[in-house]
This record gives C-alpha cells, structure tokens and sequence, in this order.
C-alpha cells in the first residue's frame, strides 16, 4: 500500500504544477490500476511468508522437509483431517 500512497502523492504534487484549482486534479483508473500492479511486483516471497506466519497460517516451530513447504504441510493435513471426517 504504501508504494501506491507514493505514486498517488507524486501524481498530485506533479498535477498541482499544471492545474489552476484543485477540480483540475485527476486520478484515471488507469493510473490506479498501474500502481498497484508496480506495488504488487515490489512484493517478495519473504513478505508473503511473513504475512502467513503472523496469520498464523504457518507454525515457525515446524520442521518441513527438505521437499515440502510449512504451508504444504499444514495444507495436506487438513486435507486427511477433512477426508477422515468425511467417508466420500
């Protein structure tokens, strides 16, 4: 989110330069859509596994191995807990 209050604010600052009143001032969709995609490219793997783990979805104290993921694990679980309670 903040690369995209970066872009928006740099949008503006650049549009006051040119615009006579603030109505002059414009954000196209386009523009929006731009933004978030750089914003979404700037993201990293370790920032994604940071959010998972504070979610709670990854327990840090597990040991995966060496070919599988903590989210693979906990995934896979859940699915034999849920086949398991589930004869179809």
């Amino acid at each position: 989110m903040l690369h995209v209050t970066q872009k928006l604010v740099k949008h503006i600052i650049a549009q006051c330069t040119l615009a006579q009143t603030a109505d002059q001032i414009s954000i196209t969709v386009v523009d929006a859509i731009k933004w978030i995609d750089l914003s979404w490219k700037s993201v990293t793997e370790n920032t994604i596994k940071n959010c998972f783990r504070a979610a709670g979805f990854i327990r840090s104290s597990s040991t995966p191995s060496s070919s599988m993921t903590n989210m693979d694990i906990i995934v896979e679980t859940d699915i034999e807990s849920n086949n398991s309670d589930n004869p179809l």
